[in-house]
């Protein structure tokens, strides 16, 4: 899968799904090797992302015939994980050779020493699953980079858009 292309389940039956829930989940399914969710700045960026991803999901799912059921038993349950990679990349640079990532105030750094690069790709899947089982019925992903940190939740958001979009219609 590359760029932002939705793998998913085709030609898949969810006419049993007449009300959907939310999947129960202790934590915020979302993962970062970086950062941890006892930090408070990020518990709060990540309670923001989920409440994108589940209103995105929720929008698209009303379009195609979905009801989420608050007050009775569902018959599906919808779960998502959003997992985060980060690559660095750090390679020498020789004397007189610009070091894209030093600033000393007047410009970038000059010397010897080491450049990295960081680059966050992340991956967000969605299922859906029967309220008796823990096998999913349908199942949505995709993964591209995530760019800056503080981009994030409207990526997300896009992201959960555009797989909710390939989850069929209910007739």
């Amino acid at each position: 899968m590359s760029g932002e292309d939705v793998d998913y389940t085709r030609d898949v039956d969810l006419s049993r799904c007449t009300g959907y829930a939310w999947y129960q989940h202790d934590k915020i399914p979302i993962f970062d090797p970086v950062y941890t969710p006892d930090q408070p700045e990020i518990k709060q960026t990540l309670e923001q992302v989920d409440v994108e991803l589940r209103e995105a999901v929720e929008g698209e799912l009303a379009k195609r015939g979905w009801s989420k059921v608050t007050n009775s038993t569902p018959t599906c349950r919808l779960r998502y994980a959003l997992l985060q990679e980060i690559d660095l990349e750090i390679a020498p640079y020789g004397e007189g050779q610009i070091n894209p990532t030093a600033t000393d105030g007047l410009g970038e750094g000059l010397g010897r020493g080491f450049a990295s690069d960081v680059k966050r790709r992340g991956t967000l899947t969605l299922e859906v699953l029967p309220v008796d089982s823990e096998s999913w019925l349908w199942r949505g992903s995709i993964a591209d980079s995530l760019g800056k940190p503080k981009d994030i939740r409207k990526r997300a958001r896009k992201w959960a858009e555009k797989i909710a979009e390939k989850i069929p219609r209910l007739k």
